[in-house]
């Protein structure tokens, strides 16, 4: 379900005699949401560390965490919400978020080890863009939007 914010979605898990496949996008599953990615990326965190807070004026993020135990922060209705992605809990199938364009974000390592974060936006980085806002903290978000 697409909610004004974002959306989490559990990932399917397909075991292979390898080991497990977890299909992060598949263009059928997810076009009734007009979803388009135009780019794929991956990031890393280091453990204590954190990217963001982010704003995006056209993206939307899809984002999962394939290694590390990621803590996502969402401004929603002006109320900090937190999301963990991925808790290194082997048992627990990865899932995705789907952050909407105009949703301010954190990223937050809360692991021991590097967090390796994949995100298949709708909206591709561009040199000189200024499609993205960064902020240094929720304060400073707060001031920038009244």
């Amino acid at each position: 379900m697409i909610d004004e914010y974002y959306s989490l979605i559990e990932l399917q898990k397909i075991e292979t005699k390898e080991g497990h496949m977890f299909p992060i996008y598949k263009d059928w599953e997810y076009k009734n949401h007009n979803f388009s990615p135009e780019m794929v990326y991956v990031t890393t965190i280091k453990p204590a560390l954190s990217k963001g807070i982010i704003y995006h004026k056209k993206r939307t993020s899809f984002l999962t965490c394939i290694q590390g135990k990621l803590t996502i922060e969402l401004m929603c209705n002006d109320i900090i919400e937190k999301i963990t992605l991925n808790d290194e809990n082997k048992n627990v199938n990865p899932k995705i978020i789907m952050i909407n364009p105009n949703v301010p974000f954190k990223l937050s390592n809360e692991g021991d080890n590097l967090a390796i974060v994949v995100n298949c936006p709708t909206y591709a980085w561009r040199p000189n863009s200024d499609e993205m806002i960064k902020f240094d903290n929720w304060e400073e978000y707060k001031n920038w939007k009244d």
